[in-house]
Order: C-alpha cells, then structure tokens, then sequence
C-alpha cells in the first residue's frame, strides 16, 4: 500500500491530532498482520468493517486490520503491551479476570477520540445536528447465566460400584432386543428422561440453523473460554482432550495404577514389558501421538480407521513418532477399509491385536469415532447408535484384564444408548461420563471411561456381535429400540439415577453455552477476556509444554553431532578382519560373540530419513522401506532373511535340493548409542542388548508392513553358545539363486533363516565369579560404551563371501566345521 493512501485510511479511521504518531500506527498494521492468521478472525474484522470477505488480499488487508485495531482488540493490546505470562497462572488469577471485554462502544480510545472531536452527547449528531441517535440495547449486558463463575478444576463423578459381569441375572439373548420402526425426532426416544432437558437441548441447536458458518465460528472462537488451547504441540485438537481427561483421571490413562498406586507398566526403559494401546475411528492420529509422546518406544499401539479422508495421517505427528504405532484396516490387512461396523473387521483388528500382545490384549483402548450431522442434529444419537455399539465391542474384544477404556459418545438420551453403557457399567471396576473442558462446551461430544477391565465378558461381547449383525438385515425404516429389557434398566436404581443426574448437568451447561454463542453472533465485539490466562493454567496443569511444534528434518552430521558432541574420527576405524586360523591364538573364553553377515554400518534416524556410514561419510538410506523413531543411533549389519516351506529340521546337508525363496531385510543391531531420544550409549554392553530387545519390539511392523526393513536384536553368544549354534543352527542352504549359504534360524522370524558369514567379536568379558554354584556357568559383564565396543571389535570370516564359495557347498561347510573344531577346543581348555 503506497503511504499516502495509507495515510487517507488512517485519516478516515483516526483524528488527525491522533495521526501525529504515525509510527504507532504502523506498528499497528504490522502487528495486526502478522497475527491475523486464520480464516474465522479475517473473516470476523471483514463483517465488522463491512468488507467482502473474498476480496481481501495483500493490498487491502493492512486496510482491514488496521481499522479493526482502532476498536481497541484485545489481541493487539496484548501485542503492543509485551503482556505475555511467564509464571504459571492462578486460580485465584484466573477468578480475579474480567470475563469480558468491551471492545468497541465503550473503548477508551474512541471515547478519548470522539472528544478531541468536539463529541457532545445527545439526541442528534453532525455538524448541523442534522443525524439522528436511534436508542438501541446495551449488547453488553449478557444474562445471568453468563455471569455464573467458571469452574477450571474438573471433578471426576463416578457410578456406583457394578455388579459383575458373571453376576447378570439376564440371559442375554435376542428376546432382549427390541426392535422398531426408526424413529424421526430424538425425542420420541427420552423416556429414561425430563422430556424439557431434550426438547430445551435440541431447540437450542435449532436457534443457530440460520447462522451462517463463518460468523458461528467466529462467535464461537470468542466465546469458549478454553478455544485458544487449540491443539498445542500436536496436530490436532483431539490430542489435547486426551492429554485432560489423562489429567482429570491422574494419568491413569497412559500410566495404568494398582489398587496400592504403583505403575502397572512403569514408563522406563529398563522395564521390559510394552505398554500396548489401540486407537480406533481415530484418524489422523490425534490420540496416538499424545499416548506415543507421553511414552515413546516404551509403548506399542495398534489402529483401525476409514480410509482416504479419515484415515491415520501419521507424516503429520508433529509431537512423537509415529514408528511405534501399527495401522491395520480389518479383513484384508493393510488393504481394508476400515470400517469399524462391520463384523468381520471387528473380528480380524481384535485377531490382530492378540497376536501381536501374546494373547493378553492391549492395556488402554481408545475410540473417536463421529461423522457430520449438519442439518440432522435432532438425529445425531439415533444416526450413531451403530458406530457407539461397535466401539463399545471392539474395546471388550481387545482389552485385557485390568485395562482402561475410552469411547466418544454424543447425545446420551435414548434406551439404545443407555442400556450400552450399563452393559459397559458392569465390565469396569469403575465407570464415568464426562465431557472435558477442552472439547467445545456447544457440541454434544462426551466420553465413556471404564477403569478396571473385568474380563469374564464374553457373555456380553457375543450379545452384542449378535446385535451389530442385526443392523445389516433391517429395512430402511426399522432399528434396534432397546438393548435390554425396560425393567432391567430401571431396576438398577443406582446407575440410573447417576446416569440422570450426569446428563442433566451436561445437557444444562451445553444449552448455556448455545445460548452464549447465539449472543456472541449478534454482537461481535464481544469476547471472552480470559482465554489466554486460561490456556496457560490448563496446559500447565495437563502437563503439556507451551512451546511450538518441532521440527525434525535434519542432516545426519547434524543429528550425530548433537547426540554425540565428542570428536566423531572414531567411526572411520575399521574392524579388524582376519580369518578362522587367528582363532587358534585368541582366548576365546574372554571374548562375547555375535553371528553376523555382511559389513556392519552407524545407522542413524532423523525426521522421516535414515543415513548409514559408508566410506568415511553419510548416506541416505533408500533401499526399502524402513521406520526408526527419531534420534537413534545403532550400530549393525544389514542381511535378507530367507523362507522356505520345509521345516527347519530338513534344513540339512543332506537335503541340498531345498530353495530358499521369500526374502524379507533385516537390519540386526549390534549395539546402541541413542534409542529414540534414551542415551543409552554408557550402559553395559549387556543392558544395551536388553534395551535394543525391547526397542526392535516396539517398533516391528512384521505383520501390517512386511516388505518394510526388519529390526532384530543380535543375540549375545558365549564361546559354549558358538559351539551349539555351529554344531546344531547353522545349515547349509540354497538360495533361489542357485548359491549355496551357511543360514540358521530366526528367533524374531521363525518362518525365515538367517545367512551367517562372519562371528564378529565385540567385547572382551570381566568375570564376577569363577563358577555359580547353582548353574556351573561362568557368570560375566562387560561395561564398554558404544564407541569403546566399536573400535575394539573383531571379525572372523570363516568362508570368503567370492564367487567360488558360494557355488561350491563343500567350502562352506569346510569352514563352518574349522570354526567348531576351533571353539570346541578353546572351550575344553577353559
């Protein structure tokens, strides 16, 4: 914008006593662009300006803000004034807070304007008095429901204590089921309820039809105390609600207590048990990255969602990694779709998640499942009976006993819906609806959480399976009415009259703040003032950083530089190579061995790259398709494991006409400086293996990604373990190329083998004490870091990887007996 038609818009905007400060003005367009930076507040300054709101561009924004900066916004006097809290907010802070500000009739600085211009109250206006002050209502006064104090702490409100799932003195079967015509209106379906709570709910929603979007959004970005959480370090918002209702359930969600208070899956590495989690109708992941940022490779998790639109977008985690986490779509794998309501999805994800957990099922289950209901509102809990069952049932298909449970629910009115949680009521030790402070307080979004997984549920898992099925074979009109029988339901006086009490409270606080929306579209210069003091208590008190997201795209040079800030010459040594006969003057007793094939490489992750050591400089690794969580350093070989059909007790000499054919790529690490963002590098050399064990764990996509490259923990093998793996585990093999291949077994992979070539020596042993009494082994430890393990180690080829050996079988095998021979006789000596 030129300066003198810069200029003539202050002009009409200020006085001209006022435009003397011209560099203030300019810092007012400065500030205002840079802070106008989504659509709802451009959208919002264009209404209040009466600009078209798609002719805004470049050119004429600074116009726009500038002229909305006149009315006194709270954002800019922020910007202007350095207000920006530091110390974690009060609650005494927070109460002491104006709730509102009057932005722009009673601003100080248009009233102290409109004097400098000779401003004089009355019923006319102009020079000539010629205008006329037509008498309108103080838009500030806001009712008396608005002015009640906002409750920040969230309260917990439980059922009563269920009977047992085995204690259902209720067969259920089909007779229980109650099936009608479906119905039109939600409020044919309250029975369980005040019919004025439903009706008063829907004819709040029913009063903003006839808003349009835009200006909605925008009253509710004002409105809502707690909006400008928004999604903080992570992708979306959804992240956020889990991060409080974690909070409001003292973490119990990712950190699961016994009954003393102690962790049930402590959230350290040294632990060697995962902690396993499924994330359901939950894409693009939000869920994920909060549980996979509060416990990185610690924990494993498993996911079903629609795909294309809906699916998991895990490139966008912007918070964790995403390598820990498995999606899977249902009956045809990877290929699925997702679709959480069909039966044979739900019996494939629940098939995969056991497999995955060693039958035991995951320790918090998650769903976030919901579709757009616009123009449909007073439809929106009978369009979702389906989607409430199916999660419902995918959780008591998955869970393992002791686990956490967590569904999204919306409106809670009819029998269908309230004969589901009582079900769900009697498989948790405890059971809560809630509605969290950052899901916004107009929708009827609310969650289910169960604490306490009883198991012993089948009864009621199997009942409803049976019910899902039914929805496929109704006719347009017909629907499922009723779960259970009436009197079942209100003869559970308890449940039902917390149930009344919980979604009376909801339903009220929601209708107030339909209200307060429906205020803040006619009136657009009001806001709600605390929201910046608001969104620094809660992120405090969810324990979530008030930082922006980061950025892991970075060089190699410079990921190994910060993880290891010591003099790198170290990798350019290269490992000692010699062949069988050295063997003969080693003391091989002192040594630890690991089975490998091929060169070993530094292997290090950054963002979505990987880079490995080649040459004395980094290289990208593109060869196939591989997953590391960010900051890992590892040290190992890469190899293709091999399958074949026969079993590996014919896997012999004798038996030279067996192929291998299938291969899978396999990076087995050697040793570990970083494992995610764990420094792991001055631990033992045994406890480092222990870790890689756990970590390769974590992140195996074996089954959803089986063309991706494979992590498996080198095993650590003593002389005596050498000995049995060459005498009885190594075979000779024929690759499906016609070359012959010294393989054993894998214990990762029990369907593939291994090639072996080399037994690379990678530490010397400190023995505690001579003999263990109870087991007559040697009992040793090693304390070398990574870099010490890396420069010392030795590698002993016992065949020359050439053209000649690999066609001819008796070379291999000539070398593969010279090496036992070798350790058999070191291991008679000691």
């Amino acid at each position: 914008m030129k300066p003198t038609k810069f200029i003539r818009v202050c002009e009409k905007l200020f006085c001209r006593k006022f435009l003397k400060n011209v560099k203030f003005v300019s810092m007012v367009v400065v500030e205002w662009r840079k802070n106008v930076h989504n659509m709802d507040e451009l959208a919002e300054i264009c209404e209040f300006e009466n600009v078209s709101f798609e002719n805004v561009h470049s050119d004429n924004l600074a116009e726009v803000c500038c002229s909305a900066a006149s009315s006194g916004s709270n954002l800019l006097k922020r910007k202007l004034s350095g207000d920006q809290c530091v110390q974690p907010v009060s609650l005494l802070e927070l109460e002491n807070t104006e709730p509102y500000e009057k932005r722009c009739s009673s601003g100080k600085m248009i009233n102290e304007t409109m004097k400098e211009m000779e401003f004089k109250e009355g019923p006319e206006f102009g020079i000539q008095d010629q205008g006329m002050a037509v008498p309108h209502s103080d838009h500030h006064t806001l009712p008396d429901w608005e002015m009640k104090k906002m409750e920040i702490i969230e309260e917990v409100k439980w059922f009563p204590p269920s009977p047992s799932p085995l204690a259902l003195d209720l067969k259920l079967d089909e007779k229980c089921i109650k099936i009608g015509r479906r119905v039109k209106d939600s409020r044919q379906e309250d029975s369980y309820f005040k019919k004025n709570i439903l009706n008063d709910l829907l004819l709040a929603k029913s009063e903003l039809h006839n808003i349009k979007d835009w200006r909605l959004r925008s009253a509710r970005s004002r409105a809502n105390p707690f909006e400008l959480i928004k999604s903080a370090i992570f992708q979306n918002r959804a992240a956020i609600k889990l991060a409080n209702l974690d909070a409001l359930v003292d973490f119990q969600l990712t950190d699961p207590k016994d009954a003393d208070g102690n962790s049930i899956v402590p959230n350290v590495a040294e632990y060697p048990e995962l902690f396993y989690f499924a994330d359901v109708c939950s894409g693009p992941g939000g869920f994920t990255e909060y549980v996979l940022w509060k416990r990185g490779w610690n924990a494993h998790g498993f996911g079903m969602t629609l795909r294309n639109d809906c699916d998991f977008r895990l490139d966008k985690f912007t918070a964790s990694s995403p390598v820990m986490f498995e999606a899977f779509y249902g009956e045809d794998g990877i290929d699925g779709d997702g679709d959480i309501t069909k039966g044979s999805n739900l019996e494939s994800f629940s098939n995969f998640v056991l497999k995955n957990t060693d039958q035991k099922g995951v320790h918090l289950f998650m769903a976030d499942g919901g579709f757009s209901v616009v123009g449909e509102e007073i439809l929106q809990e009978v369009l979702s009976k389906r989607i409430y069952l199916c999660q419902s049932l995918c959780g008591l298909l998955v869970l393992r006993k002791g686990g956490t449970f967590l569904c999204k629910f919306f409106d809670t009115f009819t029998p269908f819906t309230v004969d589901l949680i009582c079900l769900l009521w009697h498989c948790f030790d405890k059971l809560t609806l809630h509605k969290p402070h950052s899901s916004r307080p107009g929708n009827s979004e609310k969650y289910v959480i169960g604490i306490g997984f009883r198991g012993n549920c089948k009864q009621i898992s199997d009942y409803l399976i049976k019910a899902n099925l039914m929805f496929d074979t109704f006719k347009a009109d017909e629907d499922i009415r009723q779960l259970l029988p009436s009197n079942f339901v209100q003869e559970a006086n308890e449940f039902m009259s917390h149930f009344m009490e919980i979604n009376e409270q909801l339903s009220a606080r929601q209708i107030s703040f339909l209200k307060k929306y429906k205020t803040f579209s006619e009136n657009r210069t009001l806001r709600d003032n605390r929201q910046q003091l608001i969104r620094e208590y809660c992120l405090n008190l969810w324990k979530i950083p008030d930082e922006s997201a980061k950025n892991f795209t970075q060089s190699a040079e410079m990921i190994f530089k910060l993880l290891s800030p010591r003099n790198a010459s170290w990798l350019l040594e290269k490992r000692i190579k010699v062949d069988a006969s050295w063997l003969q003057r080693l003391n091989i007793v002192q040594h630890l061995v690991v089975a490998s094939f091929g060169e070993a490489t530094v292997l290090i992750a950054g963002g979505n790259n990987l880079y490995y050591f080649h040459e004395k400089e980094w290289k990208e690794f593109d060869c196939v398709e591989a997953y590391l969580p960010n900051n890992t350093v590892i040290f190992g070989s890469f190899t293709r494991c091999y399958s074949t059909a026969a079993s590996s007790s014919s896997c012999s000499i004798e038996s030279n006409n067996i192929k291998l054919t299938e291969k899978v790529s396999l990076f087995r690490i050697i040793d570990a400086a970083w494992l995610g963002d764990v420094n792991v590098e001055n631990f033992p050399y045994q406890q480092r293996l222990q870790l890689v064990a756990k970590f390769c764990k974590a992140i195996d996509k074996r089954y959803s990604i089986p063309k991706a490259l494979h992590f498996e923990a080198a095993p650590l093998l003593t002389p005596l373990d050498v000995v049995h793996l060459l005498q009885h585990q190594v075979k000779l093999m024929l690759s499906e190329n016609g070359h012959w291949i010294l393989a054993k077994q894998s214990t990762v992979f029990p369907d593939y083998f291994i090639p072996v070539q080399t037994l690379m020596f990678v530490s010397k042993m400190k023995f505690e004490n001579p003999f263990d009494d109870s087991s007559k082994e040697k009992n040793y430890s090693n304390f070398q870091n990574f870099r010490e393990m890396f420069v010392d180690r030795i590698a002993v080829q016992f065949y020359e990887n050439d053209g000649d050996s690999c066609l001819n079988g008796d070379i291999l095998e000539n070398g593969r007996i010279s090496c036992l021979q070798t350790f058999q006789n070191a291991v008679q000596k000691a």
